[in-house]
C-alpha cells in the first residue's frame, strides 16, 4: 500500500472493489441466487440467467481493478475513472428507470447504498487523484529530472 495515500481512499477502493467482485461472482456463478436476493431486482422482470451472468463478467474485472488500485491509487487513476464512469452510467440508468416508472421507490435505500453512493465515492476519488496528478510537460518545455 502507498503510505502517502489517504486512508479513506484505500478503504473506499477496498470496500467498493470487494463488493463489486463478490457481486460479479454471484452474478456469474449463481445468477438465480443473485436475482432472488437483491432487493428490487425481481420487479424488473423474469430472471434471464444469461443476462445476469453477462453483468457478472463486467463486475468481476471492475472489482479486481479497484482492489488493485487500492495499493497505489495515484498510479491507477484512469482505472478508477473507468470504474467511476461505469458507476455513473449505472446510476443514470436507475434514475431514468424511476422517471419512466420502470422501478418503484420501494427499494430506493438499497439503490442509494449499493449504486449511487459507491458511484459518487469513485467519482470523488478519481477527481481528487486527477487534480493531484503531476501534469505532463507541454511540447517544447523541458522536463525537470524528477519528471523524467
Amino acid at each position: 500500500m502507498n503510505s502517502r495515500q489517504p486512508v479513506w481512499i484505500t478503504a473506499v477502493l477496498l470496500i467498493v472493489g470487494s463488493v463489486t467482485l463478490i457481486t460479479g461472482l454471484q452474478m456469474l456463478f449463481a445468477p438465480a441466487y443473485w436475482y432472488a436476493h437483491v432487493p428490487g431486482v425481481p420487479e424488473t422482470g423474469p430472471l434471464n440467467a444469461h443476462l445476469v451472468a453477462d453483468g457478472g463478467t463486467f463486475n468481476i474485472p471492475i472489482g479486481l481493478g479497484l482492489l488493485w488500485a487500492a495499493r497505489n491509487a495515484q498510479r491507477q487513476v484512469l482505472l478508477i475513472a473507468v470504474a467511476a464512469c461505469a458507476g455513473l452510467l449505472h446510476s443514470l440508468l436507475h434514475v431514468w428507470s424511476h422517471a419512466e416508472g420502470l422501478l418503484s421507490a420501494e427499494h430506493l435505500t438499497t439503490e442509494v447504498l449499493g449504486i449511487y453512493i459507491p458511484a459518487a465515492a469513485l467519482i470523488a476519488i478519481a477527481a481528487v487523484l486527477w487534480r493531484q496528478a503531476p501534469q505532463a510537460a507541454s511540447p517544447g518545455v523541458a522536463r525537470s529530472p524528477s519528471q523524467a
